[in-house]
């Protein structure tokens, strides 16, 4: 208390963030003892709604810069202690959920990324798209995984579908499912892990089923013309 007296909320920014920060420090410290220990709002004006505002953002900055430890690798150690970390700051399951789902698109953009700027090598293409359907295939896989509430929140299929910038990209993802359906269809056969892996692609990449169909008709017609 006595080091929130020294404090200058006035005095700029830095000052404000170092008052905020006290507060989310000691809220974790004291727990639910905080009210009666820390009476933020009669001897600093504070209310209960700034202070869950900032017991909120405080955590979702913290939880952010956990999120960068978790790859595409999915390694179950880190699964759990993100999922400790969470619930020690105090984040809720539905930020904390969409937090990592937005952690998780923006590694399978990373991916595409990669392939968009390699489209004239079509096994770099072919490789970033294969790392695309394993790191889904792992969250899927995890999010039934035994226990899976031990597990890092939002873990589950990823879909691009819905983005606001979807419309603007879909194109591109059109020239990746096309060169992944060239490569899985080149020796002229479409098996059911075939379709399964097709199909899992498409729905990551946010593509309407006839979209999809056209473009494998479109391959096939391709390739039977090389036989």
């Amino acid at each position: 208390m006595e080091i929130a007296k020294r404090i200058d909320r006035n005095a700029g920014v830095g000052q404000q963030q170092a008052f905020e920060k006290l507060i989310f420090v000691t809220n974790l410290v004291f727990r639910d003892a905080y009210e009666y220990l820390l009476p933020w709002k009669r001897l600093f004006g504070v209310h209960e709604s700034q202070i869950d505002d900032v017991m909120r953002e405080s955590a979702k900055s913290l939880y952010a810069s956990l999120l960068k430890s978790v790859g595409r690798g999915l390694d179950i150690g880190t699964l759990i202690e993100v999922r400790r970390a969470q619930l020690a700051y105090k984040l809720s399951d539905e930020i904390a959920a969409e937090m990592f789902r937005e952690h998780a698109k923006k590694l399978v953009e990373e991916n595409i990324s990669s392939a968009l700027n390699n489209l004239n090598n079509r096994t770099q293409v072919v490789e970033e798209v294969k790392s695309i359907l394993a790191f889904n295939g792992s969250l899927t896989i995890l999010s039934k995984f035994p226990g899976e509430e031990r597990f890092i929140r939002g873990l589950g299929p990823i879909t691009l579908g819905g983005d606001s910038d979807h419309e603007k990209r879909v194109e591109d993802l059109k020239m990746l499912y096309s060169a992944y359906a060239m490569e899985v269809l080149s020796d002229g056969h479409l098996n059911d892990d075939k379709l399964a892996a097709l199909n899992q692609l498409r729905n990551i990449f946010g593509l309407a089923k006839y979209e999809a169909e056209a473009i494998i008709s479109d391959v096939k017609a391709r390739v039977f013309q090389t036989y």
